[in-house]
């Protein structure tokens, strides 16, 4: 016996549904080597272990898609070394609209100080060394390894207490 309204319980359709016809897609790299070269910008975005960081920044609004469907309305940032022009890394942010270039390339350079935060915390407090077997104990050891090493970070940014004393005994002008 045959249901009266189909599988999906709803009523039979009488009408073929038609696809939905996706734009054109194109891969980042695609994208990117379309831009003029007045596109970039030189920026300095951050002091680094070997003097500031300069690179050459470009960003432009792009619609992602995941599996051929469009999705959202992102920037896609690309950041190309100064000296290997062949050199790019790509950022994709769902910053606003007016954004300026100087901000997204900001808070893109940012990612590396919150990677060398995470490497100090494996090294120092043993983020990295957890062997546990469910959710809750995991996220008991990594928020104890990141309070700890917050303590030691803001440890290491004051003086030691004899330069503090030293320092209060100077006179002020």
């Amino acid at each position: 016996m045959q249901e009266p309204w189909g599988e999906t319980g709803g009523r039979p359709r009488t009408r073929e549904r038609l696809a939905p016809q996706a734009p054109p897609t194109a891969s980042v790299g695609e994208v990117v080597a379309g831009w003029a070269p007045s596109r970039w910008q030189r920026l300095e975005v951050a002091q680094g272990e070997k003097g500031s960081r300069v690179y050459d920044w470009a960003a432009q609004r792009v619609v992602e898609t995941q599996e051929g469907l469009p999705g959202e309305t992102v920037w896609l940032l690309a950041r190309r070394s100064v000296s290997d022009p062949n050199e790019i890394a790509y950022y994709l942010s769902n910053a606003p609209g007016n954004m300026p270039l100087a901000k997204l390339a900001h808070v893109a350079s940012a990612r590396w100080t919150s990677e060398q935060c995470f490497e100090e915390a494996k090294g120092e407090t043993g983020l990295d060394h957890h062997e546990v077997r469910t959710w809750h104990s995991w996220h008991r050891h990594i928020t104890l390894s990141m309070m700890a090493h917050a303590w030691l970070a803001a440890g290491w940014s004051r003086p030691p207490s004899s330069v503090r004393r030293r320092a209060s005994r100077l006179p002020r002008a």
